[in-house]
């Protein structure tokens, strides 16, 4: 019962769930007070279910034809969600045909959007601290020490409450608890290897004698130990990471594993942050050549027209430097700045440099990042956002970043503009995150800068016609030369019998020079596996997926033929399916072939594959990455 003079609110709530429209609520007048847009309150939808909503409006007009389910708590005392930020996913739902309940589940980290399913695990960091805990928070945080994961509802029996969220929530909040995906788990940690001390040095005697030893018959490996313990001194440390090791040592890789298997070493691995917290001294952007200072210039002149600005900037011509006297400028104005990169795995260099300017004002945010991570670069923001003496936040992310709770925006740029990994393509909203951070910047009157050395078509028509503006950056930084370009002809090329495997005469002596020359070399091919098809000889019959129909690649390593859309696996045929034959040809090559081709070719050559088959395991990209940085 409400009391007499008040009229009953009513609460349109948006439900993570892939459904359209809102969900219109009851509010209990003991909860009028608490609750706004962008709040979360918990809701029981259907009969069992219960979700944390997003309140996306308060009003008092009551639907006709149903009864109305009531508010059942809130779990916010400040919305979660930015002033403006209901108003982008309407956007977002309506020019992707989406619904509200896919941009929902797509913008909050898992932590925020908690459902009956939701299963909430103990937090690998929680330190079993129960003076922290009320006595429903240690119930809960004692039955997960002895089980992995509960659910809400198990959550709920166990505490004996319908409605469990806000301990859950508090949990959470204190580091003690974690929201687990229901998905298959993303996060991948990062991983370096430390090098310490093996069992052949456990004293500092044995170090001394492995010394003299090396001293008259392996110099290189005493560069090692002499590099080794002057680091440790320095920091008063016992372990050195292997990359600072070998660049300070000046050896090669199998310098350092020649120690290692001698017992001198052990290499140990270190999980690691992704980003580092930097706590070097920051450092003033660079001077900009006159053909950067120009291109600032006119970048400034086509914000000032309320344009984006289109930068065609060839590669190596600096526009990295010309990007961070943006954001330096945008900072100092105490205004927000997005940095979009279309996969931020393969750019942790460029992290590692924009800390170097921007400190700790730099927040990360990534799919690959685990929740608790999520969650905290979501909240520094809701907290810039109330906070009236920001100095100013640069956030570098993926194409998700467009969905973080921005209120300040005084700047967008979009890297590599043209890349297709900006496009969601499954799970819905099946949105492309260049376009709609355009919008999102006309919605808070920020300023957007697309860059690319080869810019889509439809970004460069819009550049030419006057709709953006066009700053074109077409020298090369430190006048470095534009790199030679050769187009080989393969089919003139056999002919002429200039070709050995797969590879022509012509990129042969290229990476033979090369080699020789001490430097590396990049090969690039778009299919993986051993060869992309397999074809009988006498009727062409081709094996093909069962679920797919497309093409089988054949992998050579495992002797089988895999599907890259679904992942279907069958064995190696011996037979052509329709006609019998024995006569099966590989067409084609893939990455594994080109790999195999190379080390006859180049034995003497340290060769790496880097693909999907080769990345699959925690470490595996990053791997490979560091040591091909490390020459």
């Amino acid at each position: 019962m409400h009391m007499a003079g008040q009229s009953l609110r009513f609460v349109d709530v948006i439900l993570p769930v892939p459904l359209p429209g809102t969900f219109t609520y009851s509010l209990p007048l003991e909860l009028t007070e608490q609750v706004s847009p962008g709040v979360r309150v918990v809701v029981q939808f259907g009969s069992h279910k219960v979700f944390a909503a997003v309140v996306k409006s308060v009003h008092d007009r009551a639907p006709s034809g149903y009864a109305v389910k009531p508010v059942l708590d809130v779990l916010d005392p400040q919305p979660v969600l930015a002033s403006r930020q209901l108003d982008f996913w309407g956007w977002i739902t309506d020019y992707y045909l989406s619904t509200p309940g896919e941009v929902m589940a797509a913008a909050l980290p898992v932590a925020l959007r908690l459902q009956s399913e939701t299963r909430i695990t103990l937090h690998p960091d929680y330190n079993g601290d129960h003076s922290i805990l009320t006595d429903r928070e240690f119930l809960v945080a004692e039955a997960l020490e002895i089980q992995a994961s509960l659910s809400l509802k198990e959550i709920g029996s166990i505490l004996h409450l319908k409605n469990p969220m806000p301990v859950v929530r508090n949990l959470l909040s204190k580091g003690v608890a974690a929201a687990e995906e229901e998905v298959e788990e993303r996060v991948k940690p990062r991983f370096v290897d430390i090098v310490v001390w093996g069992k052949a040095c456990a004293t500092e005697e044995q170090a001394g004698e492995w010394m003299t030893r090396l001293e008259k018959r392996a110099v290189r490996q005493l560069d090692v130990m002499l590099a080794f313990l002057q680091f440790c001194r320095e920091l008063d440390a016992k372990e050195v990471e292997k990359t600072i090791l070998l660049k300070r040592s000046g050896v090669s890789n199998a310098v350092l594993a020649a120690l290692v298997k001698q017992g001198v070493f052990e290499i140990k691995k270190r999980q690691v942050d992704r980003v580092r917290p930097y706590e070097g001294p920051l450092v003033e952007p660079v001077k900009l050549n006159p053909h950067q200072e120009q291109s600032l210039l006119e970048i400034h002149q086509g914000f000032a027209e309320g344009k984006v600005v289109l930068l065609h900037g060839v590669t190596s011509s600096g526009k990295t430097e010309v990007y961070i006297h943006l954001i330096a400028e945008a900072l100092q104005q105490g205004k927000q700045v997005l940095y979009l990169l279309p996969e931020i795995a393969l750019t942790m260099q460029l992290i590692g440099r924009l800390q170097k300017h921007f400190g700790d004002r730099m927040l990360v945010y990534h799919s690959r990042f685990n929740e608790q991570e999520r969650v905290e670069v979501w909240n520094r923001l809701l907290d810039d956002n109330l906070n009236t003496a920001n100095a100013g936040r640069l956030v570098v992310g993926a194409r998700s970043s467009v969905l973080l709770p921005f209120e300040k925006l005084g700047l967008i740029i979009v890297d590599e503009e043209h890349d297709p990994s900006y496009k969601q393509v499954d799970p819905g909203p099946r949105y492309n995150a260049r376009d709609a951070a355009v919008v999102l910047a006309a919605r808070q009157d920020a300023r957007v800068l697309l860059g690319s050395a080869t810019p889509s078509m439809e970004s460069y028509f819009n550049a030419v016609s006057g709709k953006y503006s066009l700053v074109t950056l077409d020298k090369r930084h430190a006048g470095l030369e534009m790199p030679i370009v050769r187009i080989v002809d393969m089919k003139d090329a056999r002919k002429r019998k200039q070709v050995q495997g797969h590879f022509s005469q012509t990129l042969l002596e290229e990476i033979r020079l090369n080699l020789e020359a001490g430097k590396q070399s990049i090969l690039f091919q778009n299919r993986r596996g051993f060869a992309p098809s397999l074809e009988c000889d006498l009727c062409s019959w081709s094996p093909r997926c069962v679920n797919c129909d497309v093409s089988l690649t054949y992998h050579k390593k495992n002797h089988e033929l895999r599907c890259h859309y679904c992942g279907y696996v069958q064995a190696m045929p011996q037979r052509c399916g329709a006609c019998g034959d024995q006569n099966l040809r590989m067409r084609g090559y893939g990455t594994e072939r080109i790999e195999e081709e190379l080390t006859l070719l180049f034995p003497e050559a340290r060769i790496a594959r880097l693909d999907y088959d080769t990345t699959r395991t925690k470490t595996g990209y990053q791997a490979i990455l560091s040591s091909f940085e490390e020459g």
